[in-house]
Formats: C-alpha cells, structure tokens, sequence
C-alpha cells in the first residue's frame, strides 16, 4: 500500500483520498517461499475499498520440523565419551617434577625423550604433577585416555598436549576434585608433522576429541588456538577456562558442550566449528558460558543449536564500541552460516555486532535473551521465528531483520535506533518497493517496539492474527509507525501504534478486524495516556508511549460495529465516535 504525507490540518481529507487513490494501485504478484520451508505466496492485494476479507491461512512457518533437524544434527556422546571411571581400569602412569624429570610406569608404554613423553600404546595414561618446560604427544593411530589428575604442563617449544596421527577416540578426562593446567610457547619451534603446521593449539587433536570428568582445566594459548580439534570435539560435565589469541574452542567438524562450565577470554574468536563440509556444527546443552571475545564469540558453519543452560557474552568491548568502521572484523555474540535454533536457555549478550547473526533462519523457543547491541539485534538472511519465552533488546541499530519474521509468542521488547522490526531482502537497501517474499506475521505473543525509525517495516505484507503489538513510533516525519509496501492487514489480536504525522499508514480497507485512527493536531507529549472506554464505561485502551504522538492506529476485537465509544488524552476528554466502518477515522482539532 502506497505512503502519503499528511499534514495535521488535512489528515481527514488525505485518508479519505487514499482509499480512492488505492483502486489504482497495481496488485503485486505473488511468490516466494516460507522461512520454514512452508510455500508463502501472498495472494493479490485487493484495493483496501473491497469487501472480501483477507485471509491469511497458510503463512506460517514449520517451526517443529526447524527444530527437529537441530536436535538430530549432532549425534549424541557414546559410552565412551562418558566414561569417566579410569580408577578401575588398568593404567600407566606419567609423573612431571621440573626437579625429578619425568618418569613412566610401566615403561614399556611411553617413550621419553628430554622433557616429551611420546604415547605409542594404546590405553589409559594418569598424568599428574608440574613441568615447566613439557610435552606429551602420541604418534600412532591409537585409541588412547589421558587423565589429567593434578597435572599442570608448559611447553616452551610447542603444544604440552598433541594427539597426533588420526585415531577413533582420544579422550582426556579431568579426574574429580583436581587442577589442571595447559600453557604453551608464544612461539612455536618444534612441530610435530612434516608441514611445520601442527599443532596449533595448546591442546591439540587430529581427529575426534572427547574432554570429560569433574575436574577443572585452564589453557592458556599463548601462540593460536586454546583448544583446537581437527574432527569432532566434545566436553562433557568439565570446567573449562581459556585464554587464547585465537579461537579458545574450537572443533573443525563440530563442538558439542553438554553439562559443563566454560569461562573464555579471547583476542579472535571464542566457540568455533568452521568445516566446509558435511557437519560445521555447535550444540551447547545445560552449560555455564561466559565469553569475552574480541571476534566473534560462538560460531558454527552449518547449525548453532543451544538447549538449556545460561551465557554471558561480550563481543568487541560491547555495543558502545560500534564505531560503525566496516574493515573491523565480525563481533558477533551469536553466529552461524546455517540455522540457529535456542530453547530454554537464559542469555544476556553485550555486541559490538549483531547479538545473534544467521545466514539461514534464527528460532528461540524458550528462555530469555537480553541484548545490546552495536548493529542488529537478531539478524537472520532467510526467517526468525519467535515461538514462546523473553526476549529483551534493550538497544539497537535495528532489532529484527530478516526476509520473514513470524512471532506466534513470547514476550518481546525492542529499542532500536532504526527500524525496529524490519523485513526485507537483507541487503540494507530500503527500496520501497514490494518484495512478495518479504512477510511479518504475528499470531500470538506480546510485542513492543520503541522505534527510531520505522517501528514494523516490511518490503512485503504484514500480518496480524493475534497477540498483541504495541508501537512507540518515531517522531520523525519520513518514518512510520508501521510501514508496509504490500499491505497491513488486521485479522485478530490487538495493534495500537502511535507516531509521527509525516507518514502515515493505515491497514488494508479488507482486514477483517475494526480499525481507529486517531488524529490529534497538537503533538501529544511522551507518556500522555490515551484512554478508550466503550459504552459501558470499560476500558478497552490504556496507551502511554514513550515518545510523543500526533496519531494512534488501533485495532482490537472490542472495537465492535455499531458501538460508541470515548476518548481521553490524559485527564482532557477529546470526544466519542461510533464504528460504523471498517476503518474509523477520528480527528481532534484538526
């Protein structure tokens, strides 16, 4: 539907043209896909003056299948890697003592040359003690446990712990109650490959690598990665703590976190599963995280998935940061190629770049998520989906954007210096024109949005079919409460937005629910409530925005045809109307 700019004194007049002007309006075409993998082809939109209601039946997204293919996307630990009884199992063992040396027990299973035990058996392997200059490597294909049991290593040449050569199963496990620690050289001079490429962590593995026990170990990665797995890397009911100049953890193939404890600091990025390949996942399930990242803080290939557990993130310094410079790297708190897929998890993000970024589509179940954020809040090329639990952006450059939005619950606040809730082609253009792609539909939930630009704003349609919605709009005059290129259509729940005079929208003459505009001539300040009560002196609306107000769309099912109804700007009673059409306009002063 077309914008119009109305002056104060003319508002009445320019709504009443609008509704002729639209029989003229072209009907954009169909098309597009859902952001669930649900077809969406809005239909025509007819000229708001029809008596055919629009029906918005089959726009939503499968949000179950969505969250199905996160579940099963990364297997689920073996018995092996939850085998943490070492005790009862035949073992060697390694003792460290900068003053004794090292010494194996039984021998015959570990090599020592200098200050490097070398691991060619394949067993368990009980280390314990502390060596300021040490390593232990293992150089055959075996399966191979190592129990850290107060063991605290430092390598002045390399890594203190290589799995080399690419076994099934290493596994290092954190025997209860002890200390651990890793530290190693800020200059590598001894590799363990051909390539002089490897290791490049302080902990390192060629292949898959499981971390468990009750234990605590700090890695403290003086020359590259903290943790650095080239397949698939597991911890599993640990304390982790990392310091790191690059990833702090990461898994080529993939990371799954489960019951654990992880406390991260890093100058590159801090989670990671950056494969080109099949997997590129991150699953993080009942777990403690705390990150304070200079680069992105958890980022998957393919999927992010997060169940359960509670996160601390700061990405960049934080939002205040956003300097707006484009050459600085990716700050993101929340970052996948893929999907990314929350429930039940409580998390608070501080960003210099988007709190949660997805080149596929973004879905939060349940939980919270508390955000500020330097650039979008939640940011997702293809779909964000909102199906229940708390989400708080108390500041942004823009909240939501995505090709489609749907909301169908939850309780959702936004604070953004641009558009608020936006859909559109992703590319940051604003073109006006409509995209039949572009969707936002809300059929449950509670959302509020305090906007400096545009407070809802879709290249396509927007939808309402329940909830609520509440807009504090922007003062600005070339910016709209709600702003839609295809049509706004009202089909249940309740909308009421308020905002500026400049650029005014009005939902479609064929939405199947009543609609008021309120018109005032005088600017309304910040926080004036604006009170309706029908006929029998009930109270149907109490709106307070934050911001001032020259117009109020609203629409609910107590506006009911045929009723009359009062209006209050404060204490100062404006007036009644009655609904006699679809679209009731009221002006006061004007």
């Amino acid at each position: 539907m077309k914008k119009y700019r109305i002056l104060p004194i003319v508002i009445a007049l320019l709504l009443t043209l609008s509704i002729a002007l639209s029989a003229c309006i072209p009907k954009p075409s169909g098309g597009g896909t859902g952001g669930g993998g649900t077809p969406i082809d809005p239909p025509p939109i007819d000229p708001p003056s029809t008596d055919t209601p629009y029906d918005p039946t089959g726009l939503g997204a499968d949000f179950e299948e969505i969250l199905n293919e996160a579940k099963t996307a990364v297997g689920a630990p073996d018995a092996t890697d939850l085998d943490t009884d070492w005790e009862s199992e035949s073992y060697t063992t390694i003792v460290l003592s900068d003053t004794n040396g090292i010494t194996v027990t039984p021998t015959k299973n570990a090599k020592i040359s200098g200050s490097t035990v070398t691991i060619s058996t394949a067993g368990t392997y009980v280390v314990s003690g502390t060596i300021s200059d040490g390593r232990i490597v293992t150089d055959k294909a075996v399966d191979i446990r190592l129990v850290l049991n107060g063991a605290h290593i430092t390598s002045t040449t390399s890594a203190p712990i290589s799995f080399m050569k690419k076994a099934d199963k290493r596994v290092l496990t954190l025997a209860a109650g002890t200390e651990n620690s890793l530290t190693d050289a800020s200059v590598y001079t001894v590799f363990d490959d051909d390539e002089g490429t490897e290791p490049n962590g302080t902990l390192f593995s060629k292949r898959a690598l499981t971390i468990n026990g009750s234990g605590k170990l700090t890695v403290t990665g003086n020359n590259n990665n903290g943790i650095s797995c080239k397949g698939d890397l597991k911890i599993l009911g640990c304390e982790v703590v990392v310091t790191s100049t690059n990833n702090a953890v990461k898994g080529n193939d993939s990371v799954f976190i489960s019951n654990s404890s992880i406390d991260v600091v890093s100058t590159g990025n801090s989670i990671r599963s950056d494969t080109e390949d099949a997997a590129g996942y991150v699953r993080i399930e009942n777990s403690t995280i705390k990150i304070r990242s200079a680069k992105d803080a958890i980022e998957a290939n393919k999927l992010l998935y997060i169940t359960g557990g509670s996160f601390d993130i700061v990405t960049g310094g934080g939002a205040d940061y956003n300097n707006g410079d484009p050459t600085l790297p990716s700050q993101k708190a929340l970052k996948s190629g893929g999907n990314i897929v929350i429930e039940g998890a409580d998390i608070t993000i501080d960003a210099c770049d988007d709190a949660v970024n997805a080149t596929g589509k973004v879905l939060f179940f349940s939980g919270s998520i508390t955000a500020k954020t330097g650039d979008d809040a939640i940011h997702a090329d293809i779909f964000i989906g909102i199906a229940g639990g708390m989400v708080d952006i108390l500041s942004s450059k823009e909240g939501f954007e995505a090709l489609k939005i749907e909301i169908k619950g939850g309780d959702i606040s936004i604070v953004s210096a641009d558009d608020g809730v936006n859909s559109s082609a992703g590319d940051g253009v604003h073109t006006g024109a409509f995209n039949p792609d572009c969707l936002i539909l809300v059929s449950g939930g509670n959302l509020l949005v305090n906007a400096g630009g545009d407070g809802i704003d879709s290249n396509g349609i927007i939808v309402i079919t329940g909830g609520t919605v509440t807009v504090y709009g922007t003062t600005r005059q070339g910016d709209s409460a709600i702003d839609s290129d295809g049509g706004i259509f009202v089909c249940g729940g309740t909308l009421v937005a308020g905002g500026s005079y400049g650029m005014v929208e009005v939902p479609q003459n064929n939405s199947p629910q009543n609609i008021l505009v309120l018109s005032f001539a005088a600017r309304q300040n910040e926080n004036t409530v604006v009170t309706i009560k029908n006929a029998d002196g009930e109270i149907i609306l109490n709106y307070a925005p934050q911001k001032s107000f020259w117009t109020i769309i609203y629409s609910s099912a107590a506006l009911t045809a045929g009723n009359t109804y009062t209006v209050y700007s404060g204490e100062t009673l404006m007036g009644e109307f009655t609904v006699t059409e679809r679209i009731t306009t009221v002006n006061y002063g004007v």
